[in-house]
């Protein structure tokens, strides 16, 4: 960008309503303080930035508004007064807590809303909330030198969710619980180890079984690496021939690869302490988490003769990092500044818009026209979703947890029949008899509760205005479910218009039969 061209968007800002609008930042990591930095630069008074983080060492790279005396403080309420010192007038308001706890009355006060998150679960909530309040959003994700920005304006363009998402990796079960041949596998099953002890207990859990024996252990640390490590091991695996009486639990230096005696105390360091807290779900700036990782994966290698790795490499396998580049950070949040001021000042057409590694006609930096919504997105213009399973062994706890959780991303869903019962709710409020009730029906299968063929279930995520039905075929054959046929559009706007219905059809995975089944890892692209 040229000087000129630098100080026409920042006139453009000061000549506008963009000055006094509220503008909500989600995110302070490494493009929201970029991005920060720059509404402050261009001229914007009235900014509220919302972050669960705190300031780790590895943040300091990239992450230009914090200092080393700032490590361990939350990141949204340094970015504030950072931000003040830049400008002492400013109107910036700083909150540490996770998006998902805030819903429409909140969304409503703000005029845009910039993303500059890393996951895709928190990059949805934000969207369903933008769909149900009609407030622009402005998204931006970076992957080393790749980096795009992506306006969505509610009903006028298409929504985050308009487009599927990349496929996740996969791996087998049978590689991961027996038969690793490379890092990332130990990682994986160190990963599934800690949320089957630590995190929030899940059936499904491949390692579940291990969270229950663990359960009889007086000695969790000890007992457990006894267990993982030297006794319940596959023939071709190699015990980890050290006694771990004496060893005393500390630290795993960050930057080196340690000894099996420090990886060993490492472990014991990282389970006395998880024992104590309250379960909580991996996350890669959880530094208990991250040694409890790093050490039982390290363990794991040694007992099948793999490389081990760092413990600030794990961190990036673990966490799907793709090491960050500031100048890519920056470019993005710069992009993002300008289309907000495209919508606020109403007048130019907002762009979604690409920065590339290699120059495409002498430019990296590409930029496209905002497609229309996609008639089929279940979020911002669908109705029902048909899905197929077999009512005599799918649970009202499976619909909820499998479907309307990880299918389609609702929090605390409510789940109500046609005749007006309320079949299951979540959350805050309820009485001690509708809690009872609603988890005894969470453990029926459809058959037990009574369900037809057919039935029509409207399913209700109140804290996004979020609902969507669905249209549940019993099929004796499915192992799993299957999510088929059509995603149907809202009744009235499918005889209008009379569209083709989607032919979707997203199997769960059957591989059960082969023992092998495939698990996600979710890559989520780095900011």
């Amino acid at each position: 960008m040229n000087k000129k061209f630098v100080n026409k968007m920042i006139n453009l800002a000061y000549n506008s309503k963009m000055e006094h609008a509220k503008i909500l930042v989600v995110g302070a990591g490494g493009i929201g303080c970029e991005l920060l930095k720059t509404l402050v630069m261009v001229g914007i008074d009235n900014i509220t930035v919302i972050d669960i983080d705190t300031i780790d060492k590895s943040n300091l790279n990239r992450q230009f508004l914090f200092r080393p005396e700032h490590v361990g403080r939350p990141k949204a309420e340094v970015a504030v007064s950072t931000l003040k010192e830049l400008r002492p007038s400013l109107n910036v308001t700083g909150i540490q807590a996770n998006i998902t706890n805030y819903g429409n009355d909140f969304f409503q006060n703000f005029a845009i809303v910039l993303n500059a998150l890393d996951n895709l679960e928190a990059r949805r909530y934000v969207n369903r909330l933008c769909v149900s309040t009609k407030i622009p959003m402005i998204d931006a994700g970076t992957q080393g030198k790749l980096g795009q920005v992506t306006v969505h304006v509610p009903h006028i363009t298409a929504c985050y969710e308009c487009e599927p998402k990349p496929t996740p990796k996969t791996y087998p079960v049978c590689t991961i619980r027996s038969t690793p041949s490379k890092p990332i596998h130990c990682i994986v099953w160190a990963k599934y180890l800690y949320e089957a002890l630590f995190g929030l207990r899940d059936p499904d859990n491949i390692l579940s079984d291990l969270q229950k024996k663990a359960e009889g252990f007086s000695d969790l640390g000890k007992e457990l690496f006894n267990l993982l490590f030297k006794e319940e091991l596959p023939e071709e695996a190699k015990k980890i021939e050290i006694s771990i009486e004496n060893i005393v639990g500390s630290q795993i230096n960050e930057d080196k690869i340690g000894s099996l005696q420090e990886y060993a105390a490492g472990f014991i360091y990282a389970v006395e302490n998880l024992k104590s807290r309250e379960p909580k779900p991996f996350d890669k700036d959880d530094q208990l988490a991250i040694q409890f990782v790093g050490a039982a994966s390290n363990l794991r290698a040694a007992n099948f003769k793999i490389e081990q790795l760092n413990l600030f490499k794990t961190k990036e396998i673990a966490g799907n990092i793709i090491p960050a580049v500031a100048t890519t950070n920056a470019m993005a949040a710069g992009l993002q500044v300008i289309e907000a001021l495209k919508i606020l000042r109403n007048k130019n057409e907002p762009k979604n818009v690409w920065i590339s590694e290699h120059a495409s006609d002498s430019k990296i930096i590409v930029s496209g026209n905002m497609p229309p919504p996609m008639p089929k997105c279940y979020t911002c213009s669908v109705g029902s979703v048909k899905v197929k399973l077999n009512f005599n062994t799918f649970t009202l706890g499976d619909l909820v947890s499998k479907i309307l959780k990880n299918e389609l991303s609702m929090q605390n869903p409510t789940l109500n029949l046609e005749n007006g019962s309320i079949l299951y709710e979540s959350g805050e409020g309820l009485d001690e008899e509708d809690e009872e009730r609603y988890a005894k029906n969470y453990k029926m299968t459809l058959n037990e509760l009574k369900l037809a063929d057919g039935v029509r279930v409207s399913c209700d995520n109140f804290s996004t205005d979020f609902t969507i039905k669905l249209i549940i075929s019993h099929d004796e054959n499915q192992e799993l479910y299957e999510i088929v046929g059509e995603i149907v559009e809202n009744e009235e706007n499918h005889k209008e218009n009379g569209e083709n219905q989607n032919e979707l059809k997203r199997k769960s995975d059957n591989s059960d039969e082969r023992e092998c089944k495939k698990l996600k890892i979710v890559e989520d692209i780095e900011n």
